[in-house]
Protein backbone atom coordinates (compact mmCIF):
# COMPACT_ATOMS: atom_id res chain seq x y z
CA UNK A 1 0.00 0.00 0.00
CA UNK A 2 2.74 2.22 0.64
CA UNK A 3 4.27 1.86 -2.70
CA UNK A 4 1.16 2.54 -4.33
CA UNK A 5 0.69 5.57 -2.65
CA UNK A 6 4.83 6.91 -3.00
CA UNK A 7 4.15 5.98 -7.20
CA UNK A 8 0.44 8.59 -6.59
CA UNK A 9 2.61 10.87 -5.04
CA UNK A 10 5.14 10.82 -7.50
CA UNK A 11 2.45 10.48 -10.36
CA UNK A 12 0.84 13.99 -9.28
CA UNK A 13 4.14 15.89 -8.48
CA UNK A 14 5.17 15.23 -12.09
CA UNK A 15 1.48 16.14 -13.64
CA UNK A 16 2.35 20.12 -11.63
CA UNK A 17 5.29 19.92 -12.96
CA UNK A 18 4.62 19.67 -16.43
CA UNK A 19 1.57 22.22 -15.90
CA UNK A 20 3.61 24.32 -14.52
CA UNK A 21 4.85 27.28 -17.11
CA UNK A 22 7.10 30.59 -16.40
CA UNK A 23 6.39 31.85 -20.06
CA UNK A 24 3.25 35.15 -20.33
CA UNK A 25 1.25 33.33 -22.23
CA UNK A 26 1.99 29.71 -21.99
CA UNK A 27 3.02 29.05 -25.54
CA UNK A 28 7.11 28.50 -24.94
CA UNK A 29 7.43 25.65 -23.02
CA UNK A 30 5.06 23.77 -25.59
CA UNK A 31 8.11 23.92 -28.07
CA UNK A 32 11.01 22.69 -25.75
CA UNK A 33 10.26 19.02 -26.85
CA UNK A 34 12.88 17.07 -28.44
CA UNK A 35 10.78 17.09 -31.61
CA UNK A 36 12.01 20.46 -32.39
CA UNK A 37 15.32 20.97 -33.74
CA UNK A 38 16.78 22.85 -30.10
CA UNK A 39 18.37 25.65 -32.00
CA UNK A 40 15.77 26.48 -34.50
CA UNK A 41 13.08 29.20 -33.64
CA UNK A 42 9.52 28.14 -33.51
CA UNK A 43 6.89 30.43 -35.76
CA UNK A 44 3.50 30.48 -35.63
CA UNK A 45 0.18 33.16 -36.15
CA UNK A 46 -1.11 34.26 -33.12
CA UNK A 47 -4.91 34.58 -34.28
CA UNK A 48 -5.10 31.52 -36.77
CA UNK A 49 -8.40 29.28 -38.14
CA UNK A 50 -10.90 31.01 -39.39
CA UNK A 51 -11.44 34.57 -38.75
CA UNK A 52 -14.11 37.03 -40.08
CA UNK A 53 -13.85 39.95 -42.01
CA UNK A 54 -16.77 41.59 -42.22
CA UNK A 55 -16.93 44.91 -43.98
CA UNK A 56 -19.26 47.42 -45.93
CA UNK A 57 -18.86 49.34 -49.47
CA UNK A 58 -18.77 52.56 -47.76
CA UNK A 59 -15.22 51.84 -45.95
CA UNK A 60 -12.37 52.88 -48.20
CA UNK A 61 -9.74 50.45 -47.84
CA UNK A 62 -10.39 48.18 -43.88
CA UNK A 63 -7.36 46.41 -42.79
CA UNK A 64 -6.63 43.31 -41.36
CA UNK A 65 -3.79 42.84 -39.17
CA UNK A 66 -1.55 39.07 -38.78
CA UNK A 67 0.39 38.86 -35.69
CA UNK A 68 3.67 36.43 -36.44
CA UNK A 69 4.90 35.15 -33.25
CA UNK A 70 8.94 33.65 -32.83
CA UNK A 71 8.95 31.41 -29.49
CA UNK A 72 11.90 28.15 -28.76
CA UNK A 73 14.03 27.36 -26.29
CA UNK A 74 16.29 30.56 -27.38
CA UNK A 75 14.20 33.47 -28.58
CA UNK A 76 17.48 35.47 -29.14
CA UNK A 77 18.65 33.75 -32.66
CA UNK A 78 16.91 35.30 -35.86
CA UNK A 79 14.26 33.80 -38.02
CA UNK A 80 12.92 33.88 -40.83
CA UNK A 81 9.51 32.91 -42.46
CA UNK A 82 7.17 33.81 -45.46
CA UNK A 83 3.51 34.32 -45.47
CA UNK A 84 2.03 32.94 -48.98
CA UNK A 85 -1.70 32.46 -50.09
CA UNK A 86 -2.74 28.86 -50.40
CA UNK A 87 -4.25 28.10 -54.15
CA UNK A 88 -7.36 26.99 -54.79
CA UNK A 89 -6.77 23.33 -55.26
CA UNK A 90 -5.03 23.41 -51.72
CA UNK A 91 -8.18 25.45 -49.91
CA UNK A 92 -10.69 22.87 -51.93
CA UNK A 93 -8.70 19.72 -49.68
CA UNK A 94 -7.68 21.85 -46.84
CA UNK A 95 -10.92 23.15 -45.97
CA UNK A 96 -13.81 23.04 -48.46
CA UNK A 97 -13.95 19.52 -48.46
CA UNK A 98 -13.81 19.47 -44.93
CA UNK A 99 -16.48 22.49 -44.21
CA UNK A 100 -18.88 21.01 -47.21
CA UNK A 101 -18.62 25.03 -48.58
CA UNK A 102 -17.69 26.07 -51.96
CA UNK A 103 -15.22 28.39 -50.96
CA UNK A 104 -13.53 30.96 -53.88
CA UNK A 105 -9.83 32.79 -53.29
CA UNK A 106 -10.76 36.95 -53.76
CA UNK A 107 -9.02 38.06 -56.57
CA UNK A 108 -5.63 39.65 -56.60
CA UNK A 109 -6.49 43.53 -56.98
CA UNK A 110 -8.92 43.48 -54.00
CA UNK A 111 -6.28 43.17 -51.75
CA UNK A 112 -2.70 44.17 -50.82
CA UNK A 113 0.10 43.47 -47.88
CA UNK A 114 1.57 46.51 -46.50
CA UNK A 115 4.91 45.02 -46.86
CA UNK A 116 6.64 44.95 -50.49
CA UNK A 117 7.72 41.43 -49.76
CA UNK A 118 6.19 38.89 -47.52
CA UNK A 119 9.30 37.77 -46.27
CA UNK A 120 9.13 37.87 -42.81
CA UNK A 121 12.82 38.66 -41.26
CA UNK A 122 13.16 38.59 -37.81
CA UNK A 123 15.99 40.26 -36.46
CA UNK A 124 17.82 38.42 -33.06
CA UNK A 125 15.55 40.10 -29.71
CA UNK A 126 12.57 40.50 -32.44
CA UNK A 127 9.86 38.03 -30.67
CA UNK A 128 6.74 39.48 -33.14
CA UNK A 129 6.08 41.26 -36.50
CA UNK A 130 3.10 42.47 -38.15
CA UNK A 131 1.62 42.62 -41.40
CA UNK A 132 -1.16 44.44 -42.71
CA UNK A 133 -3.63 43.51 -45.44
CA UNK A 134 -5.69 46.12 -46.84
CA UNK A 135 -8.74 45.36 -48.75
CA UNK A 136 -10.54 46.90 -51.49
CA UNK A 137 -14.28 46.21 -50.34
CA UNK A 138 -16.18 47.94 -53.52
CA UNK A 139 -14.16 45.35 -55.65
CA UNK A 140 -14.84 42.48 -53.50
CA UNK A 141 -18.41 43.41 -53.63
CA UNK A 142 -18.77 43.33 -57.39
CA UNK A 143 -16.66 40.00 -57.59
CA UNK A 144 -19.54 38.68 -54.66
CA UNK A 145 -22.65 39.73 -56.93
CA UNK A 146 -21.31 37.69 -60.10
CA UNK A 147 -21.00 34.82 -57.39
CA UNK A 148 -23.82 35.17 -54.61
CA UNK A 149 -23.65 31.15 -53.41
CA UNK A 150 -20.23 30.82 -52.42
CA UNK A 151 -17.98 32.25 -49.52
CA UNK A 152 -15.05 34.30 -50.17
CA UNK A 153 -11.84 34.01 -48.17
CA UNK A 154 -8.48 34.81 -48.01
CA UNK A 155 -6.57 31.71 -47.26
CA UNK A 156 -3.14 32.52 -45.66
CA UNK A 157 -0.30 30.21 -44.76
CA UNK A 158 3.11 30.68 -42.53
CA UNK A 159 5.83 28.84 -43.94
CA UNK A 160 9.58 28.78 -43.14
CA UNK A 161 12.28 26.63 -44.45
CA UNK A 162 14.98 27.20 -42.00
CA UNK A 163 13.22 27.58 -38.89
CA UNK A 164 10.11 25.46 -37.70
CA UNK A 165 6.30 26.39 -37.89
CA UNK A 166 3.94 25.02 -35.80
CA UNK A 167 1.23 23.45 -38.04
CA UNK A 168 -1.77 23.87 -35.70
CA UNK A 169 -1.14 27.65 -36.30
CA UNK A 170 -0.23 28.36 -39.54
CA UNK A 171 -3.03 28.96 -41.35
CA UNK A 172 -5.55 32.02 -41.61
CA UNK A 173 -8.83 31.88 -43.30
CA UNK A 174 -10.17 35.21 -43.59
CA UNK A 175 -14.10 34.59 -44.76
CA UNK A 176 -14.25 37.79 -46.50
CA UNK A 177 -17.94 38.99 -46.41
CA UNK A 178 -18.71 43.01 -47.82
CA UNK A 179 -21.89 44.45 -47.15
CA UNK A 180 -23.79 47.82 -49.01
CA UNK A 181 -25.31 49.93 -46.52
CA UNK A 182 -29.27 50.45 -47.23
CA UNK A 183 -30.03 54.21 -46.63
CA UNK A 184 -33.79 54.46 -45.55
CA UNK A 185 -35.94 57.46 -45.17
CA UNK A 186 -38.86 57.93 -42.80
CA UNK A 187 -42.04 59.27 -43.14
CA UNK A 188 -43.38 61.64 -40.70
CA UNK A 189 -46.28 63.31 -40.11
CA UNK A 190 -46.67 67.22 -40.13
CA UNK A 191 -47.40 68.64 -37.13
CA UNK A 192 -48.46 72.52 -37.82
CA UNK A 193 -47.62 74.78 -35.18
Amino acid sequence: MKHLACKFILFVGMIIAVSCSDSEDGIVDNYTDEQYVPTNNILYVKEYGKQEMNMNTVESSPVYCIHVAKAGIDKSLPAHAKLSIIDQEELNKTYGLMDNIDYRIIPKETYSFSVSTTDLEFQSQEGSKEVNVTFHSDLIYEEMKKNEGVQYVLPIRLHSEKDSVDVLKNDILLLVDVKQPQITFKKRKYIPL
